[in-house]
């Protein structure tokens, strides 16, 4: 478990992911098929003596039937984040991250570089919940998501 007390506000606000949570989403048409619904659970967990938040996710995708995606995401030097994800796609995905507006991650994708720049945005609204948005953008000014889903703490 991580002792986040007296850190920076980038640090403790990963203790707010902590937990289990049912997602309840949606996958937007286009790359990966026709879009709809998808659902799941996500875990989330810190390991190697609180230097990692890790995370494991299964969810039911449309037109891909069961996704499975897990990985990690640390603090770097210079206060931001690191983060990779490894998926039963057989994809590996690294992302460097940073705060916004104090509840706000936004990770952008550094590997592999395509021709859409990819970016995964966590938010924490204050009501329990945790949202998450995959998007692409062209230009990296105007973004459009992919998928989307809002988690809600799974009771124990």
């Amino acid at each position: 478990m991580n002792d986040s007390s007296g850190t920076a506000p980038a640090a403790r606000l990963l203790d707010e992911f902590v937990g289990a949570w049912h997602n309840r989403g949606i996958v937007y048409p286009g790359r990966f098929g026709p879009g709809g619904d998808a659902s799941g659970e996500t875990r989330f967990h810190w390991q190697m003596q609180g230097r990692w938040l890790c995370f494991d996710s299964r969810l039911q995708m449309p037109g891909m039937g069961e996704y499975q995606v897990q990985g990690g995401v640390t603090l770097d030097e210079d206060g931001g984040y690191r983060s990779w994800a490894a998926n039963n796609l057989g994809n590996l995905l690294v992302y460097n991250g940073r705060l916004e507006q104090e509840t706000r991650l936004v990770f952008d994708q550094v590997h592999p570089v395509g021709e859409q720049r990819a970016r995964v945005v966590y938010s924490l609204p204050g009501d329990g919940r945790l949202l998450m948005r995959s998007e692409n953008s062209a230009d990296g000014r105007t973004w459009s998501p992919y998928f989307e889903t809002i988690m809600t703490r799974a009771s124990v």
